[in-house]
């Protein structure tokens, strides 16, 4: 492990003593503050801090902003550490809860709580109310938390409740203390390491800090890996680093913990926090932090681990040699490359597989915890039973199809597709009426197609239409002439089709051509069932 932790306060090395913001880390990765938006929305400046600690008493906020830097009753202290670590002494025992006002540039929190029926046993505890518990010594007389919000708030206090009901929240608490450190930088965003790692892998998180003076200076980012035991891992104290920032400024700055060959496996938590001074042998001031329990995983080099995230086929009705392809969405959950065997069975009604002679499935290799869509294929073979099939995709531990034993996961689809007769999509032109005569620009020539479904289903068809001009010239109105029409089966229809003559058309006589398509999207036509053209249909002038 090595050192003490560049996260923590500088007075404490143990894995449970981090003070400071306790979040839990969006899906992402990336930090969030009280009102929803990213850290990078803001506006950090000295100047709106200023502007805002007067609109607030001017408004009249709650009597929370009276209290002072350290608060004291009878039997317990109460006072910040820093700008995101305060600190009761005393009979802590007697309290019944805590409760934390934030008033920051751009919000106001007032409902973080609550905190009752405190367990020594605790260390490091985030609590669902909006403090994170870092250290509970009732027989000591220590409690230590850390507010649960960014650290460059404008004003923030915590009330004490040693009686009473901690659930009315008020100008009741038995005392209060206000949060009076300046804060002169903090993270404007974060991107947390995204593992699984194994050995020998570096896990990095991405800091964005922000110079909230307008002085120019120079800060530390330190990073911590707590492990599963609650050990901190530094690299020695090597994880961290300083960044210098302009006044006003932000920077980027990348910090890496290297997994050691002893780290032990399973989640780990990220801590990170940003100090006032430069070197990393003289932290004392913390300006920002931020803790993100099960950040990532370690895992061995050599697990092996892969999960179905999803399985999916497209329904309907295939013929023989039709292909049938399954999408599966797999996920290599090792730590390191591995190579799988996704295997594909089209399960008939009579509960035989067809596998195509052990060919549909494959070998896929992955990344340390890629997820990726794996398509495989079925060929429905001549002699496959018609009806309902069943879909049945599977990963396996090893990559040779001739070796397969251990199965890791696995998705059935029910009625996932049927095999029958193709239904047979067909239409006959029966007849086209074109309003003969001579046309002008802007003029419309309307044409009636007449059109049978000869097919066995109802299906929409496209009609297509083209005026001819004298030079062999095909004019559609960009495309726009023909349209859909859905007929049932053995239905005849007439579907009304247009040419606007457009301007700049050549004078003369045009043909008409009209076709029928299988398809019925103008973009996608590949088959023509039938077409007719009719000769020197009409003039234009």
């Amino acid at each position: 492990m090595g050192g003490t932790d560049e996260a923590n306060e500088p007075t404490e090395t143990d894995g449970g003593g981090h003070g400071g913001v306790a979040v839990d880390a969006p899906p992402d990765g990336r930090r969030e503050i009280p009102d929803g938006r990213t850290p990078g929305t803001r506006t950090l400046r000295s100047r709106g801090r200023r502007r805002f600690l007067r609109g607030a008493l001017a408004l009249g906020l709650p009597a929370a902003l009276g209290g002072t830097a350290a608060a004291q009753s009878s039997d317990v202290d109460v006072a910040f550490r820093d700008a995101v670590t305060a600190e009761i002494t005393g009979d802590v025992a007697s309290i019944e809860g805590l409760h934390c006002y934030v008033w920051s540039h751009v919000d106001v929190v007032d409902d973080h709580l609550l905190l009752e029926d405190l367990d020594p046993s605790w260390s490091n505890e985030v609590l669902d109310g909006g403090l994170r518990v870092i250290r509970y010594d009732p027989d000591e007389g220590d409690l230590v938390v850390a507010l649960n919000t960014v650290a460059y708030n404008y004003l923030a206090t915590i009330d004490v409740y040693t009686s009473g009901d901690p659930d009315f929240f008020g100008d009741h608490a038995d005392l209060t203390a206000r949060n009076d450190h300046e804060v002169v930088a903090a993270m404007a965003d974060t991107t947390l390491p995204d593992g699984p790692f194994g050995r020998d892998d570096t896990a990095s998180a991405d800091v964005t800090v922000a110079n909230l003076r307008d002085d120019d200076r120079e800060v530390f980012v330190g990073f911590s890996a707590i492990d599963p035991e609650g050990g901190v891992r530094t690299n020695d104290r090597t994880t961290g680093q300083s960044v210098a920032l302009d006044g006003d400024g932000s920077q980027t700055v990348t910090v890496s913990w290297d997994v050691e060959s002893d780290a032990p496996t399973g989640d780990y938590d990220a801590h990170l926090a940003v100090w006032e001074e430069a070197d990393r042998d003289a932290l004392e001031t913390k300006c920002d932090e931020l803790y993100a329990e099960a950040a990532f995983e370690v895992r061995e080099d050599g697990d092996v681990g892969a999960t179905l995230v999803d399985a999916s086929v497209p329904g309907g009705t295939y013929g023989s040699g039709e292909a049938v392809t399954a999408t599966a969405t797999v996920e290599n959950e090792a730590a390191a490359e591995r190579t799988y065997f996704v295997g594909y069975s089209a399960i008939d009604p009579d509960g035989l597989a067809h596998t195509n002679d052990r060919t549909t499935g494959r070998a896929v290799t992955f990344g340390p915890g890629e997820r990726r869509d794996v398509t495989v294929s079925w060929a429905v073979e001549s002699d496959a039973p018609d009806g309902s099939y069943d879909a049945q995709i599977a990963v396996w531990a090893e990559s040779d199809r001739d070796a397969l034993e251990t199965k890791l996961d696995e998705r059935i689809l029910r009625d996932a597709f049927a095999v029958g007769e193709a239904p047979k999509i067909d239409a006959r032109i029966e007849d086209v009426a074109v309003s003969g005569g001579t046309y002008g620009d802007g003029d419309v020539v309307e044409t009636d197609v007449t059109v049978t479904n000869t097919g066995s289903d109802d299906h929409t068809f496209f009609v297509g239409y083209s005026a001819i001009d004298p030079e062999g010239l095909a004019h559609t109105n960009g495309g726009t002439t023909g349209g859909p029409a859905t007929l049932s089966a053995g239905e005849t229809s007439t579907v009304t089709v247009e040419w606007t003559v457009e301007s700049g058309a050549p004078a003369g006589s045009y043909d008409v051509h009209v076709a029928v398509w299988a398809e019925s999207d103008p973009d996608e036509l590949e088959t023509n069932l039938a077409e007719r053209v009719v000769e020197d249909a009409v003039e234009v002038a």
